[in-house]
């Protein structure tokens, strides 16, 4: 796990496990061992070294992009990304829902090419 850093002092705090708790995530610090050091942390923003997923997407990446298909035709404009089991939906300004598997090539230059199955955006027309 690679270290956090509690903004704005940038002192690195190591992980050493997480679990789910009943009122949202609980995290233990290798160098936070007692009550006070815990309470000198809470409000402050932790941050971390972004990931280097090369085989990834970020949401960041694909709100706002434009979804094209791969003979060109335009498609909508990603609003969000919706959480699914199977997988994230990319969810159109027209309400096409789009599997983040049928991405084919991008995010780049504010456009995703996807290949989908035929009839998929038929169904939200």
């Amino acid at each position: 796990m690679p270290p956090l850093w509690p903004a704005p002092q940038r002192e690195a705090l190591r992980q050493a496990f997480k679990v789910w708790a009943d009122l949202g995530l609980g995290v233990r610090f290798r160098e936070v061992s007692s009550r006070e050091q815990c309470d000198a942390l809470r409000g402050r923003t932790l941050t971390a070294p972004p990931l280097d997923d090369a085989d990834g997407y970020w949401v960041h990446e694909l709100v706002g992009a434009t979804v094209v298909t791969a003979d060109g035709v335009e498609r909508g404009v990603v609003e969000s990304v919706q959480a699914n089991p199977a997988n994230d939906l990319l969810v159109l300004d027209g309400g096409a829902l789009v599997p983040v598997t049928f991405i084919v090539d991008g995010p780049a230059d504010g456009r995703v090419t996807v290949e989908v199955p035929d009839g998929l955006f038929e169904l939200y027309t």
